[in-house]
């Protein structure tokens, strides 16, 4: 009779302990397809970047049937696969593909009604397919196949220091991914915070120190950015030829840093 309950109990405690690990893989499995992944939206921290432009060509429809591709679960879709989606709504929409994709996100010109973290869909998410999507394309036609990247133009002044001083960055950030099997929001969240990392390196450095910073220094601290941003999925790196890096003081006395090696790429 002692055996008899002492399995009894063990029983019971199974039975919860299945219980238990049930409830635990099938909430795992909902977080999982309710999209549990973020992304961490990319903070522009020049100011011209977040105000509403009146220069917005896309439509009303048209920005609702691209974001419609923001769905439940986009993240965890493979680039590929995204890309395809993408692909398959510049087809339907080539007009709103014009405006939105190569005017509206390239210059930064959104309508008033986009909240914030549509417009990061936008200018990341988007953005970063679009171009590797062109790249595919351009290939089908004969022409190499190259990484893909990003780039950007930085810039600060101040009128509080003698002499006057103004700082231009120009830098490219280049990835290198299986599209087959890395996420989109594997791929999205390695460049949100690398990209990210650089705004907060160059508005964060103190404005003097920055300007007595050789290109080469910039460079070097760019890719130190990129490389502790590099994850199992995803490969980062500098552009070495497009990185300029320009700082000049006014009236008179003028600074002019450029890169050591490289051309620059328009």
């Amino acid at each position: 009779m002692k055996i008899k309950k002492l399995s009894i109990l063990s029983f019971a405690l199974a039975l919860a302990l299945v219980v238990c690990v049930t409830t635990a893989f099938a909430a795992s499995a909902a977080a999982k397809n309710n999209n549990s992944i973020s992304v961490p939206s990319i903070i522009y921290r020049d100011d011209a970047t977040n105000k509403t432009s009146e220069a917005a060509l896309g439509s009303e429809d048209g920005y609702q049937s691209l974001l419609a591709l923001k769905s439940a679960d986009y993240l965890n879709q493979t680039v590929a696969d995204f890309d395809k989606a993408l692909l398959d709504w510049e087809n339907q929409h080539s007009e709103e593909h014009e405006n939105i994709i190569q005017n509206d996100i390239a210059t930064y010109s959104f309508p008033a009604h986009l909240t914030t973290e549509e417009k990061s869909f936008l200018t990341l998410t988007i953005r970063v397919s679009n171009i590797e999507n062109s790249l595919l394309v351009k290939s089908y036609y004969g022409s190499p196949v190259i990484t893909p990247d990003l780039s950007f133009e930085l810039a600060r002044e101040s009128q509080e220091t003698d002499p006057l001083t103004w700082l231009s960055l120009m830098y490219g950030i280049s990835y290198h991914l299986d599209p087959q099997v890395v996420t989109v929001g594997e791929r999205d969240t390695a460049l949100a915070n690398a990209i990210n990392d650089i705004q907060s390196f160059w508005y964060d450095t103190d404005l003097e120190t920055l300007a007595e910073m050789s290109s080469d220094e910039v460079f070097f601290k760019l890719n130190a950015i990129a490389d502790d941003n590099i994850t199992n999925a995803v490969q980062l790196s500098i552009v070495e030829n497009y990185h300029i890096f320009l700082s000049s003081s006014m009236f008179g006395e003028q600074k002019i840093k450029r890169p050591a090696t490289g051309k620059n790429r328009c």
